[in-house]
């Protein structure tokens, strides 16, 4: 899971309305003359105050994020569009591209490198899980238990001889079910879990051998596939949400008959399929065909949900002071949900439109939960089905000594560590010799320099190399300028200079307490406001301590932020820009959000 920015509202924003457009699939340079571009996003607050860097290529960025959970910097690929939405819109910082390969075939040779190192990464990050699995299935034999918790078990939690799961096993033949059952725990049994003689068997065919790992991860996830269609399982309580919409008309409750058994056709495909990770799929296309189900069996619609079960929620003084944008965002997700089920009524029944309502759907209710019960809300946590809630599997009977199974994990725990230290080789990550910028300087043109590490300096360097040089003004500067244009540049300098009466963030969650913006002035007025700022953190730090039974130390905090991040304004350096929780004002007949931003972000740091 990725660390989350401190403006979690925004986060929330940016990873979830994602679900507005269909999910980007490997990179296609079209066929044209492609362009490869350094750009910089200037430094904000909070994890932002290093700058940040990345590529674009085409339409792609590829960008190094870091990875809290792992700790380590991995690469990431985005589209354009949710790129800037983030950065220069949500962030509101300041870009700068510079162009420094305008011809082929250089560009395109650098994306493909680019995209043989994702595939590379991706590989090595799913051979740790599948380790990490091997481990906790050993212990579970190790200490006499034939169930180990696995991933993608939430989608078959529930209860067995559901309705929906009746439903779903009368179109499968009860024989094919259970011969296809007794394969894979041969299969388990044979191939992965073998012990013999008190030891484990080495090679391919014994525990810890080669790709054990993975097979006994994908065989986990058929099992548990097979056990809830024989059972006639049904889904977790979590897993499914209601609409926030309408119910469901008669012509829409055909359509949800026709998900459900398009989705039913799709797990007898998987059957036969040698697919590895068919498993997984049925796992999804059951919990699919249960809520095409329970939307056809209720009149109300019914989807996955998206979210994690423990993904990190909105504290709550970080609720309270963001009730009014989030409420602008729930009018927002009811808007998409209704697009989705219109795309969805016309025949769009395939996995990108089923993505796209479920998004919504699931962010709509959560926001909804929040502003009808105070709840508040979780971050987003993934742009499609994918849960990290257990389910139990029943392991097959292994014959073993306590000895070979001993001996068989300790050989595991030892592949274990082997592949997470391939994964961590290159990528741990480090202030000033491993970032976005020391992790890109490699394929930049020019000599590299010591001062490469931080990503003005890196900007600098290449832009004397540029072919081009483009500037894309933050939300704020263009939100001003349409200002200045209606208004005159002095009333609108005077207003919004200053966080009491200016409109453009008055309905963003402030993340620190300061009175003046500082990022269009310079000396020396910027040290004369940044030492008002200064005062006005250590008032907001005085308040907050009388506060804190209150709004559980959220006061504090942003009048700590507020000094930190003023005091470089002493001596003429701005950090702070401020962030937004919507693309577009909040007055009345506004559109809200008008471009797409990205879904499941990391944490940019320099």
């Amino acid at each position: 899971m990725y660390r989350a920015p401190h403006c979690v509202v925004s986060l929330l924003l940016f990873a979830a309305v994602g679900v507005a457009g269909a999910s980007s699939g490997a990179s296609e340079l079209p066929d044209r003359v492609v362009r490869a571009e350094l750009v910089h996003a200037e430094a904000n607050t909070g994890t932002s105050a290093g700058g940040h860097v990345a590529l674009r290529i085409g339409d792609d960025v590829y960008e190094y994020q870091y990875v809290a959970a792992r700790d380590l910097l991995l690469l990431e690929r985005r589209p354009w569009h949710e790129f800037h939405t983030r950065y220069a819109e949500l962030e509101n910082r300041t870009l700068q591209r510079l162009a420094f390969t305008p011809m082929e075939p250089g560009a395109r040779a650098l994306a493909g490198e680019l995209d043989r190192a994702l595939i590379a990464q991706g590989r090595q990050l799913d051979r740790l899980d599948a380790r990490a699995l091997e481990l906790r299935v050993l212990r579970a034999l190790e200490a006499g238990r034939n169930r180990v918790e696995v991933p993608y078990g939430r989608w078959v939690a529930g209860p067995p001889e559901s309705d929906a799961g009746r439903a779903l096993r009368a179109a499968f033949d009860p024989n094919e079910l259970a011969a296809e059952r007794a394969r894979t725990e041969a299969l388990l049994h044979a191939t992965v879990l073998r012990v013999r003689g008190g030891s484990a068997e080495a090679g391919a065919h014994g525990l810890g051998g080669s790709g054990s790992a993975e097979t006994l991860r994908d065989g986990l996830w058929r099992l548990l596939a097979l056990q809830a269609l024989e059972q006639s399982r049904g889904v977790g309580p979590d897993v499914l949400r209601a609409a926030v919409g309408p119910p469901l008309s008669p012509e829409e409750r055909g359509v949800q008959g026709v998900v459900g058994r398009e989705q039913a056709a799709r797990i007898r495909r998987l059957l036969r399929s040698p697919r590895p990770d068919a498993g997984r799929a049925m796992l999804i296309a059951i919990a699919r065909h249960h809520a095409a189900w329970h939307s056809n069996a209720t009149g109300v619609l019914h989807v996955v949900d998206v979210l994690e079960p423990d993904a990190p929620r909105v504290t709550p003084g970080q609720a309270h002071r963001s009730r009014r944008p989030l409420g602008a965002l729930d009018t927002r997700f009811a808007a998409l949900e209704r697009d989705a089920r219109a795309r969805l009524g016309r025949g769009a029944t395939g996995d990108v439109a089923l993505r796209q309502l479920e998004g919504a759907v699931s962010h709509a209710r959560e926001l909804r939960a929040y502003l009808e019960g105070g709840r508040p809300p979780r971050l987003a946590a993934g742009a499609g089905p994918r849960g990290t809630q257990p389910g139990l599997a029943r392991l097959p009977v292994v014959q073993a000594t306590p000895e070979g199974l001993a001996a068989a994990r300790a050989r595991a725990g030892a592949l274990h560590d082997e592949a997470e230290a391939a994964l961590e080789d290159g990528r741990r990550y480090a202030l000033f010799s491993r970032n976005c910028a020391t992790a890109l300087r490699g394929r930049l043109p020019g000599e590299a320099s010591v001062f490469d590490f931080a990503p003005f300096a890196l900007a600098a360097r290449v832009s004397g190399d540029a072919d081009a040089v483009a500037r894309d003004a933050s939300q704020r500067e263009v939100r001003l300028a349409a200002m200045r244009a209606r208004e005159g540049a002095l009333r609108v300098g005077l207003r919004e200079a200053n966080t009491i009466t200016g409109r453009i963030h008055r309905d963003t969650l402030q993340e620190d307490a300061f009175l003046f913006y500082t990022d269009d002035v310079a000396w020396p007025l910027r040290p004369l406001l940044g030492l008002a700022n200064v005062g006005a953190g250590l008032v907001g730090t005085l308040a907050g301590v009388v506060a804190v039974p209150f709004d559980r130390g959220f006061l504090v905090h942003a009048g700590l932020r507020g000094i930190f991040y003023s005091a470089p304004e002493l001596v003429g350096v701005n950090l702070r820009k401020g962030r937004f929780v919507l693309s577009g004002e909040l007055d009345a007949g506004d559109e809200l959000l008008s471009s797409r931003p990205a879904s499941g972000p990391g944490t940019a740091r320099p």
